[in-house]
């Protein structure tokens, strides 16, 4: 039990660190699922998939392409 007591307690830090950067909160979830539970991993995995297809691109690669966007001069550096 306290893997899973464990996994709770940083999926709740994860799903703060998320949300504060923009990422909603059905991209993402916890699921105790066991090694004998192979059909309900397949159906878990095929859920997040529909609905991560349903919600479109993440909001964090529109943020990471506005900063490739922007040209900045490259630092200069003193050799030594």
């Amino acid at each position: 039990m306290f893997g899973a007591r464990r996994a709770a307690e940083n999926y709740e830090k994860t799903s703060k660190t998320l949300h504060i950067a923009g990422v909603e909160k059905e991209r993402y979830r916890i699921e105790r699922i066991s090694a004998a539970e192979s059909l309900k991993f397949a159906t878990v995995v095929t859920e997040m998939i529909n609905q991560i297809k349903k919600l479109g691109p993440s909001p964090l690669n529109k943020k990471s392409q506005i900063a490739n966007d922007v040209q900045l001069e490259p630092a200069l550096v003193e050799e030594t």
